[in-house]
């Protein structure tokens, strides 16, 4: 990953799972992620709102840190959105890949967090 500000590559290893919830209307996403020397540990519930056409986020993480972002699909690409964080990105054909950008607000204004290329492993 390539960070904003620093400009320097950071190594990510982790593993994210996804499950279905019984019935099949919610999915369950656990992280366990080393980004550097830092450990970050999340689970977030993504539901789906037909009204809005959108995918509500309940993310909670080891720091105390929990939310919701929103996320949505337009053509092909991907925007993951809270008030102080936004990805926008897209897979790769064989869906094996997801590339793109993470930004934070801060002081009223979108700065690069990350410029991310995620690879399933199986």
């Amino acid at each position: 990953m390539k960070t904003g500000g620093e400009n320097e590559d950071i190594k990510i290893v982790g593993t994210d799972t996804y499950e279905w919830f019984p019935g099949g209307f919610f999915v369950l996403h656990k992280a366990n992620v080393l980004m550097g020397t830092d450990r970050k540990e999340s689970m977030e519930v993504i539901g789906c709102d037909a009204a809005t056409n959108s995918y509500p986020m309940h993310f909670f993480d080891n720091q105390g840190e929990s939310g919701i972002m929103h996320t949505s699909e337009h053509h092909g690409i991907w925007t993951f959105a809270s008030d102080t964080l936004r990805f926008t990105g897209a897979f790769s054909k064989d869906a094996n890949t997801i590339s793109g950008i993470w930004e934070q607000n801060l002081n009223d204004s979108w700065e690069l967090l990350m410029d991310i290329k995620l690879v399933r492993q199986c």
